[in-house]
């Protein structure tokens, strides 16, 4: 290939990674997690729009495979504890009252005692439209988590996250203190929401660097490879020629 060519060519390979740098096509989205305590005293029409009473934090947090796709624009709950979640029903006290049953809800569910699947089928019998998974004391990984398929089973219907123990311990406290604080003044319940939405994750200038060192040998190999063959018809299209002409041609042209 001659110089030339081989500019065009590169030329060509970089303005199609800029577009596609450009559409994003090299992001990657990560699960992001925050809570706010909220007040429902005004009787909010969604979780999103409650008046915040204490801003929280953001927390790390990893999807669990073979789970729902968290949706482009996110879900904001009222968060609840399940426990361990490992048998249908298992709502409890931190479940919002039934004035506020429009409100979405997210469920915070215990790592242990049964699988991943079991905990998040309960979750979604329960009306979660999330389910938040905290590890065990001492785990702290929460990027390898997977809710196993077995068989045929469908996928799960709500997407799940799997966060440090110490940050599900936080959330359950502050359950539990807003529980307390507000009594059995239903209305005037503060609670614990969450908004689990997904952020894009742009590449490095190296890594960006790498993808493009990668496309132009990927790009350069295949060009030889059809150069080489083209090359290689070309010979025995000229031996052929010699052979008719009578010529004495060597066995390998």
């Amino acid at each position: 290939m001659t110089t030339p060519g081989r500019t065009f060519t590169s030329l060509v390979v970089l303005m199609l990674l800029i577009l596609l740098a450009e559409a994003n096509m090299f992001a990657r989205s990560i699960p992001k997690l925050r809570y706010d305590i909220v007040s429902v005293a005004n009787l909010p029409t969604s979780a999103q729009s409650a008046e915040v009473v204490q801003p929280g934090t953001d927390f790390v947090v990893g999807k669990i495979e073979a789970t729902a796709d968290i949706p482009k624009d996110g879900i904001s709950g009222i968060l609840f504890d399940m426990g361990y979640a490992c048998q249908a029903g298992m709502g409890n006290t931190t479940l919002p009252p039934v004035d506020f049953a429009n409100l979405t809800k997210v469920a915070l569910i215990r790592r242990g005692d049964c699988n991943f699947r079991t905990k998040i089928i309960n979750a979604s019998l329960q009306g979660a439209a999330a389910s938040l998974v905290y590890n065990n004391p001492g785990e702290g990984s929460v990027n390898s988590a997977t809710a196993a398929l077995e068989g045929a089973q469908d996928s799960l219907p709500i997407p799940a996250v799997l966060m440090a123990y110490e940050d599900g311990v936080l959330l359950l406290d502050n359950l539990e203190q807003t529980k307390q604080t507000n009594g059995t003044n239903q209305i005037h319940h503060n609670r614990v929401r969450v908004s689990l939405t997904t952020q894009q994750i742009i590449p490095g200038v190296w890594e960006f660097v790498l993808i493009v060192v990668v496309v132009l040998l990927a790009v350069s190999f295949t060009v030889s490879v059809i150069l080489h063959c083209r090359l290689y018809a070309l010979r025995q299209r000229v031996r052929m020629d010699m052979i008719a002409r009578g010529a004495d041609v060597m066995p390998n042209g």
